[in-house]
């Protein structure tokens, strides 16, 4: 499966293709954040951090009402900003409930003492309740625009495409044609989701990385039908929020989680081999990566996870293997680090320093040998297969150049901001590399290249044979 080139990297590029006016792009933006999970609050918390406003919209109460006390409590947002809620239907009559002393969630019949802000402007005043129960987030210093803004949706619900293609056909017949629309997705494809929307060109990705506070890199993914104004639009707004764009084309995964699908499965399949946590976070780290890849599956969610990773291989099957542990984690209730805890438990925000004892269980029940290998051994194993899939990436198109891929591992993946992740391989060696596949191709198919990879290894550096422009073997997936 291909990506289609995306074209127009840099923000100067996307202004030049866009037809947007210098009136338009003066306006604003009113930010509308779909979906008040996890991953959802942790995009509201980011652009709370940057002063942007927005409402939050969930058809969940409870869920808006853990937001509004989640975002307050760690954010200080009653002393900074104005919010309110607003419910749908009926619900809006109902008496404000207590979340907590200092907050309640209001409704717009409520004579309580909450501040209201002033109402972001849509062209059509009854828009807002058609959207249905929000909260709206105001900075205290922030004057009501002028005239309507442009509406731009974010959103992170359910990853099955069709509760997303529902819902954008949803959202398209209150916003119309005007607004631009955000898939948060990492595992579906733009043109998926856009198939057969009233305006697919209005709809691009705006994949956040969790834990989004602490990574400042967005991938903004075009299909083919995505129009320019879309991509500038977001491209602004990933900005705005003081994050760097990372443009990729519309292919599974697209770059970060697509490197990502094979470097967390060998950690899963070390595991199985007998391979202990402790010596993979060690290689991990010295490969360059802040955290366990173990660890990172929590932070991402083992449902998340094994959807990310069944994607990549229903895309790629001869390049992955998959493990067996994700689903035997679901199974079990072991959801991640917000839902019960994965492969480590969680108290207080704190990590458990060893595996928890019934991920240790479901680890022993699928350990198939006992092998003897060695911190440098590992790191190869994790990381060779990120650079293969980077390599079959930058041909497919997802992404243009060694750079972009060191900006997206850097703000994608936190990667060791002292040296670029490519870089990491150049000192490898192509030697090294070339003998890594050697090994261990025959133990995991995400350690196999292409003829026409390694030979290009045996005269170029690493990054050279990234960025060289060489042509795919047609029976390579």
């Amino acid at each position: 499966m291909h990506a289609a080139k995306h074209t127009g990297n840099t923000l100067s590029t996307l202004m030049k293709e866009s037809s947007v006016s210098e009136k338009q792009t003066s306006e604003g933006t009113t930010t509308v954040l779909v979906g008040a999970g996890v991953v959802g609050r942790a995009i509201a918390r980011s652009h709370l951090d940057a002063g942007l406003p927005f409402l939050l919209i969930d058809q969940d109460r409870e869920c808006l009402e853990f937001a509004l006390e989640e975002l307050v409590a760690k954010t200080g947002t009653d002393e900074l900003w104005s919010w309110s809620y607003q419910g749908a239907g009926e619900d809006h009559l109902a008496r404000p409930r207590t979340i907590r002393p200092s907050l309640k969630l209001s409704s717009q019949e409520s004579t309580d003492s909450v501040v209201y802000p002033s109402p972001l402007c849509f062209e059509d005043p009854e828009t807002l309740d058609r959207l249905g129960p929000r909260i709206q987030f105001v900075p205290r210093t922030m004057n009501s625009p002028a005239q309507p803004d442009i509406p731009l949706v974010i959103e992170s619900i359910s990853e099955r495409l069709e509760i997303k293609q529902d819902f954008f056909r949803r959202i398209q017949s209150i916003l119309g044609s005007r607004a631009v629309y955000c898939t948060n997705t990492s595992n579906l494809q733009i043109q998926q989701i856009s198939d057969g929307l009233p305006y697919p060109g209005r709809l691009c990705g705006m994949h956040f990385f969790m834990p989004v506070h602490d990574r400042h890199a967005v991938e903004v993914a075009s299909s083919p039908a995505s129009d320019p104004e879309t991509l500038f639009q977001a491209v602004s707004h990933v900005m705005r929020l003081r994050k760097q764009p990372i443009r990729v084309g519309d292919s599974p995964g697209f770059i970060v989680n697509r490197l990502l699908a094979p470097y967390l499965n060998e950690s899963m399949l070390l595991l199985c081999r007998g391979v202990s946590a402790r010596v993979i976070e060690k290689a991990a780290k010295q490969y360059g990566m802040p955290i366990s890849p173990l660890e990172l599956i929590d932070w991402i969610g083992s449902r998340t996870a094994f959807d990310a990773g069944r994607a990549f291989w229903r895309s790629f099957p001869r390049r992955l293997s998959p493990s067996p542990l994700l689903p035997a984690l679901i199974k079990h209730q072991r959801n991640g680090r917000f839902n019960g805890g994965g492969f480590y438990s969680y108290s207080g925000g704190q990590r458990s320093i060893h595996l928890s004892d019934q991920a240790a269980r479901i680890i022993e029940t699928y350990q198939s040998s006992q092998m003897d290998l060695d911190e440098q051994q590992v790191l190869r194993l994790l990381a060779v297969p990120m650079w293969i899939e980077a390599v079959m990436a930058k041909l497919d198109g997802v992404i243009q150049s060694s750079s972009e891929l060191d900006s997206a591992m850097r703000g994608g993946l936190g990667f060791d901001s002292n040296r670029s992740w490519s870089s990491f391989f150049d000192r490898m060696g192509s030697d090294v590399i070339l003998e890594s596949i050697k090994q261990w191709e025959s133990l995991t198919p995400s350690m196999s290249a292409p003829a026409f990879v390694t030979d290009s290894l045996r005269n170029l550096s690493p990054r050279e044979v990234i960025d060289h422009d060489q042509q795919r073997s047609a029976n390579v997936a």
